[in-house]
């Protein structure tokens, strides 16, 4: 593939303008002779059209593409490509490297200049294989935006003729496959973004809605025993859900069958198969096979999206009353008539709740969560029941006959049977098969996959067996779609078991538009109140926070702002035993004396290597001497030798840079330490001699401290650190509370700790924040009874952490991070002790929020009020279903009275991290949601869902009460500045 010989912007020939006709003049008046002899005469003397020439090829699409990189901004404008299109081929050649890479070349006659970039860089979907021996062309366009440069791309396919594009044999061209994906249009990426059109409007995926379901027309509701009334935004829904499965002409999708709709709408019923290039209806029974009858509902969190899937299921129940015993002909599976729930198993007992609620006792449900039910279900249950609750979590446990890829397949069983002939083989098998068979054996009647924004998170076994699992109609739940580019959207169409896309770029548009729904009402609860609680550091804490900020990332110091020993794993190890602050900054201190010592050893190793090398150079200088050849390779020899001394003093230079920071971090906060607790804690001013300042104290860049004033004054007037003399720039003072302040904390929690006969604590063992935290607990617990607390927090080792420090204040806490036994112990603890239980509607059991990794260990509930049998290491794969026995009576007097202590005193504080599953929870029993911090994510909607995943625990339909939103963050940190974003974003009022 050489150059294109002759190829320059003339070869895209077009028409010459016509000329301007020479304007009219208009007198002030004049005379009308014969108005039928001038429109005769414009009738003879009619205007001719204009010729179009026709181009000598057609346009398939473009890529556009900004570039600001200085360097290829300069070579593309040595180019000579700025304002013209100039044609491209891609060629193969061999890299420095010797690897074989697709790149543009271009073709003109006198240069050979060639994009400095590989095609990978600049524009991705060229930079593949099938690329370089396609048969349309790339023209390429650069156009001047100062400073920048428009790089456009302009795929053209070298005939005029339409009609030609409709060669099955172009099937496997990509950008023709593109063009016809598109609807028989040009497409367009900027920025390598596919950009859709449609209706007026262009979007990108990331900005793309996900459609409401404003234009459906409202079902009638779901009639008895169905105990609900469902709103009208659930009813537009669910008449959409229904549509779908029954197939309706208007709602009709197949993944690669492309709608062609002419211009005067007379084919509207017109599809292309970009598999095989075949035109056809979709009455075509070949394309109406193909009709997905499956979606996503993404209704934001607390709508019902729960009730709305339950109403579709009992208004469109299974019909074939003879399924029993026989298979299903497509794929040989048992028939069965539930509808298989696929849940995370910290909800698996609200799905359960909330079907009792709509149905009551008028359908059987199974439910499926560990070794113990499974053990006792056999086949025929399964397929006899109308509910199956199927955590994902037990998808994957050794006693499950499908966590294995061989006990998936049904033909691996059960060989001497018939049964696609035999009713009575397949009846005397499934029930044969108690504890000892796999989901993917059965074709369900419908499948639904609760927390379906999770999917793509869980384990690979998980994620398998879901996607071999079989139905008639699928859905996904989600309160979170994460549709943030095709890869994504294409997963989760996959495990609807849709048809694999050969355009993901505009199929993800597509199915988004016709299979996935998001309605966003208006919940009805009582407005919260939202409260911000300000933490103000002590000034050692400021002190550390401050040392740290050069070499610690936002995760690290958002920790580091809710204690001081989070953030500095790495020198203080996995442990969270608390520690005080005077023992944290010590181990820290001695880590930053540590990593500059090692830093020393090594520049001075590269010293003496130095020192050898030009001793070596010496020497060879003079064995040089010896004779003609050894002064031949002489200059040879001391090349490499310099450029060892190079190489060592640059490494020498970067030890420095690295050294430089660790030091500075050092010299001020012991700067700090020398001043600060120079006199235990009574803070000394060495400027204006006062021996215990009382009053605020400002904080030196350079570490060292003194009262305010003088503080102040030093910065204004001298400009220099009057102890170390550094030049301070104008650089702010840290303006902190004194010391008297944190003695008042101290003994204001002393005195707290004796009220509530708790243990007492050194205030300094888990810092500022935590503090802060107990007294509003306090108080409010104090105010109500009743007050049930949701601390939602991000990190799991704060988490830890924080139960932990409110278990030593007297408070008891329960967790939700492991099993799911112990998950519903927790919850019904949080849940005791109200003297009216929490009424629950039909947004009990929704999920929502970013993905959240799931963890499998066991849950612990924190404090001494309660305690739980721990797992131990050799106990794995042994622990059974520890089931609840509702009748009390029947156990002994001394287990009753045991478990009646047990549950003496509620356990009102629910620790919720972002690890733990805390998506779908109904917790309207909480009359607080308390975020400890912040939330960060590199993806910035994710942290806000992420938060707004805790609240919406307590803010759903069916809370009655008047929930307070409590924010807690550290001023003057990177806490502050995130929370004022979050606040802004979330809408939200702020209550000092």
């Amino acid at each position: 593939m050489g150059f294109v010989e002759g190829a320059s912007a003339s070869s895209s020939a077009t028409a010459a303008p016509a000329p301007l006709k020479k304007a009219l003049s208009r007198s002030i008046s004049f005379q009308l002779i014969d108005d039928e002899s001038l429109v005769d005469k414009a009738a003879a003397v009619a205007k001719a059209e204009p010729v179009i020439p026709e181009l000598p090829y057609f346009v398939l699409g473009s890529f556009s593409l900004l570039i600001t990189n200085n360097s290829l901004v300069y070579q593309l404008n040595q180019a000579n490509i700025v304002g013209t299109h100039v044609r491209y081929t891609v060629k193969q050649f061999n890299s420095w490297r010797n690897k074989t890479k697709p790149w543009f070349q271009l073709a003109q006659l006198n240069t050979s200049w060639q994009l400095p970039k590989a095609v990978s860089d600049l524009f991705p979907m060229i930079s593949v294989e099938e690329c370089v021996d396609a048969k349309c062309e790339f023209w390429i366009k650069a156009t001047r935006q100062h400073p920048n440069i428009l790089l456009d791309l302009e795929v053209r396919w070298p005939n005029p003729s339409f009609d030609a594009l409709k060669d099955p044999q172009l099937k496997d061209e990509k950008f023709i496959a593109l063009f016809w994906a598109n609807g028989g249009n040009p497409f367009q990426f900027i920025d390598n973004e596919f950009v859709w059109s449609d209706s007026g409007t262009d979007s990108l995926l990331k900005d793309f809605k996900v459609p409401p379901t404003f234009d459906i027309v409202p079902c009638i509701g779901p009639e008895a025993p169905f105990a609900l009334t469902l709103y009208d935004y659930q009813l537009r829904t669910l008449a959409w859900m229904q549509g779908i499965e029954d197939a309706e002409p208007s709602l009709f999708y197949a993944s690669n069958l492309i709608p062609m709709a002419e211009e005067d709408g007379e084919d509207d019923d017109l599809f292309m198969d970009l598999s095989t290039f075949e035109f056809g209806t979709k009455d075509t029974q070949h394309f109406r096979n193909r009709n997905v009858k499956s979606g996503i509902i993404a209704d934001k969190p607390g709508v019902g999206k729960t009730i709305t899937t339950l109403a579709l299921c009992h208004t469109r129940p299974f019909d074939n009353p003879s399924y029993l015993h026989k298979t299903n002909p497509e794929n040989g599976r048992f028939l069965s008539k539930a509808v298989c729930l696929l849940v995370p198993n910290n909800i698996a007992h609200q799905w359960e709740s909330e079907i009792r609620k709509c149905l009551g006792e008028t359908v059987s449900i199974l439910q499926i969560k560990g070794k113990q039910e499974y053990s006792q279900t056999s086949l025929a249950t399964v397929l006899e029941s109308d509910f199956i609750i199927l955590s994902y979590q037990f998808l994957t446990n050794g006693a499950y006959k499908g966590a294995k890829s061989h006990g998936r397949d049904l033909a691996n069983y059960g060989k001497k049977f018939d049964f696609a002939n035999s009713p009575s083989d397949c009846k005397e098998f499934c029930e044969s098969r108690v504890g000892d068979f796999a989901f993917t054996w059965v074709h369900f009647h419908r499948i639904v996959c609760d927390e379906f924004h999770e999917v793509t998170d869980k384990a690979h076994g998980i994620r398998e067996q879901v996607r071999a699992m079989s139905a008639d109609y699928l859905w996904g739940l989600t309160g979170t779609p994460r549709f943030e580019d095709p890869q994504t959207v294409a997963k989760f169409a996959g495990f609807l078991n849709i048809e694999p896309w050969i355009c993901p770029d505009v199929e993800s548009f597509r199915f988004i538009q016709h299979r996935v729904r998001r309605n966003e009402p208006e919940v009805t609860f009582p407005p919260p109140i939202y409260q911000v609680q300000k933490v103000t550091q002590t000034p050692m804490e400021r002190a550390f926070y401050q040392s740290c900020l050069r070499n610690l990332s936002i995760v690290e110091l958002l920790k580091l702002c809710n204690h001081y020993q989070i953030g500095n794993q790495a020198v203080l190890g996995a442990t969270i035993q608390a520690m005080t602050i005077e023992k944290v900054t010590e181990l820290v201190q001695q880590n930053r004396i540590n990593q500059m010592e090692d830093l020393d050893k090594k520049v001075e190793t590269a010293t003496k290597a130095i020192k050898a090398t030009e001793k070596e150079k010496i020497e060879e200088r003079e064995k040089a001497q010896e004779s003609d050849a050894k002064m031949a390779k002489l200059p040879a020899k001391l090349k490499s030798l310099d450029d060892r001394i190079t190489r060592l003093r640059a490494e020498i230079v970067g030890l420095k840079a690295e050294r430089a920071p660790i030091q500075a971090q050092f010299t001020y906060f012991q700067n700090f330490v020398d001043t600060y607790l120079s006199r235990k804690g009574n803070m000394e001013c060495n400027i204006c001699m006062e021996e215990d300042v009382k009053t605020e104290i400002g904080i030196l860049p350079c570490g060292h401290a003194f009262c305010w004033e003088c503080a102040e004054d030093v910065v204004k007037v001298h400009s220099k650190c009057p102890n170390c003399r550094v030049e301070l720039q104008g650089r702010e003072v840290m303006r902190v509370l004194p010391p008297a302040v944190e003695e008042e904390v101290k003994e204001a929690l002393e005195a707290a700790d004796q009220a509530e006969e708790g243990d007492k604590l050194d205030p300094d063992m888990f810092g500022s924040k935590i503090r802060e935290m107990v007294n509003y607990l306090r108080n409010e617990m104090k105010a109500s009874d009743e007050a049930r607390f949701i601390v939602f927090i991000q990190f799991a080792d704060l988490a830890d952490l924080v139960s932990g420090a409110l278990n030593t204040y007297g408070i008891a806490t329960a967790r939700l991070k492991k099993g799911w036994q112990d998950r519903e112990k927790a919850l019904r603890l949080f849940r005791a002790g109200l003297t009216k239980p929490v009424g629950h509607v039909a947004s009990a059991a929704e999920p929502e929020g970013p993905t959240v990794t799931e963890e499998s260990n066991a849950v612990e509930v924190e404090g001494s009020v309660v305690e739980f049998p721990v797992l131990q290491a050799g106990d794995k794969g042994k622990r059974k279903a520890d089931f609840i026995d509702e009748d009390v009576s029947k156990k002994p007097a001394k287990i009753r009275k045991v478990e009646a202590k047990k549950v003496e005193k509620p356990v009102k504080i629910l620790m919720l991290s972002a690890r733990d599953s805390v998506s779908g929870l109904n917790l309207t029993e909480a009359t607080h949601c308390i975020v400890l911090h912040p939330f960060h994510s590199d993806i910035d909607e994710y942290a806000i869902a992420s938060e707004k995943q805790g609240v919406a625990r307590v803010l759903r339909n069916g809370q009655t009460k008047t929930v307070k939103i409590v924010r807690f963050y550290v001023e003057n940190t990177v806490e502050a500045q995130i929370h004022l974003t979050r606040v802004q974003i979330h809408g939200e009022n702020q209550v000092e």
